[in-house]
């Protein structure tokens, strides 16, 4: 589900009844923008502009990162790190005003996770607070998740706003997370795998999202 001209961007919770907007809690920079022959862009009111370091994001700016690799870091300390052909927009979500992530993302809060905060939504397959994660949408109907050296509970809310538990993963585990977007929320995911990461595949993840020299 690419958000593609930003037209969609709220769609994917269109099952739940929201009444006005809420309030951005936290201002977002841009803080690394990787050099790339298709670089970032960010759409502001219609206007697609090359997104830069220095930027701060407001409510439905989408950011395409193309073949670049982008760093975001919040005035609360979240940090998101997004892989090529990711996405990033500050939607009004189940959870107030908060970013929306879609595509190859890190997440992390970089002091402790403060538990009134929340990190955002991965756009396809839901909440996990901000624990550290990452998470890779392999295709239409199929992410994959990395835990790190913290247990990870993913959530999601139903038609009614409640919210239940999709999966947990204990630390340093992978899962493959499938989704029916045409089945009724508590009906539309299912685990097909939990398995502990390798130490090869440790050494991956890490060396992608977590290695600051691969982010300067």
């Amino acid at each position: 589900m690419n958000y593609i001209d930003g037209k969609a961007i709220g769609s994917h919770e269109v099952y739940l009844n929201k009444l006005g907007s809420a309030t951005l809690n936290a201002t977002y920079s841009v803080t690394y923008v990787s050099q790339s022959s298709n670089s970032a862009t960010v759409m502001v009111n219609g206007e697609l502009l090359d997104l830069k370091v220095g930027t701060i994001i407001y409510e439905g700016q989408l950011i395409s990162t193309n073949s670049s690799h982008v760093e975001i870091i919040s005035s609360m300390n979240q940090l998101y790190r997004l892989g090529t052909e990711s996405e990033f927009c500050i939607e009004n979500t189940a959870e107030g005003m908060l970013p929306v992530v879609f595509g190859k993302v890190y997440r992390k809060f970089l002091r402790g996770v403060p538990e009134f905060i929340s990190g955002g939504k991965y756009r396809t397959s839901c909440w996990n607070g901000m624990e550290e994660t990452a998470i890779l949408n392999l295709d239409e109907c199929k992410d994959e998740y990395y835990s790190f050296e913290n247990a990870v509970n993913i959530y999601e809310y139903d038609e009614a706003g409640r919210q239940f538990q999709i999966a947990h993963m204990e630390p340093f585990t992978k899962m493959i997370l499938s989704f029916d977007e045409s089945s009724k929320m508590r009906q539309r995911y299912k685990v097909s795998s939990v398995l502990e990461m390798t130490n090869r595949e440790i050494d991956w993840i890490y060396n992608v999202f977590v290695k600051p020299i691969n982010w300067r």
